[in-house]
């Protein structure tokens, strides 16, 4: 994420996040979690600017991939 310009991150975010999404379609879950997991660290979603740059569509893309990573009730 090392593009100056928050339109530029969100291109780049968009790209992983699609790449997640591809990964949990050929079930690579391990590639999965690991994107799901470096795009949810605390200093890409510091990131505010570039959080509303992305579309809506990503955005709703990354809460499916986020649901289906989650950890609650996997027992």
């Amino acid at each position: 994420m090392s593009y100056n310009t928050p339109r530029d991150r969100a291109k780049i975010y968009e790209k992983w996040v699609k790449i997640a999404d591809y990964c949990k379609r050929k079930k690579n879950y391990n590639d999965c979690i690991a994107i799901y997991s470096a795009l949810n660290n605390y200093i890409i979603t510091g990131l505010k600017l570039t959080l509303k740059a992305l579309s809506s569509s990503t955005k709703n893309l990354f809460q499916q991939i986020s649901d289906f990573c989650s950890c609650e009730g996997n027992y």
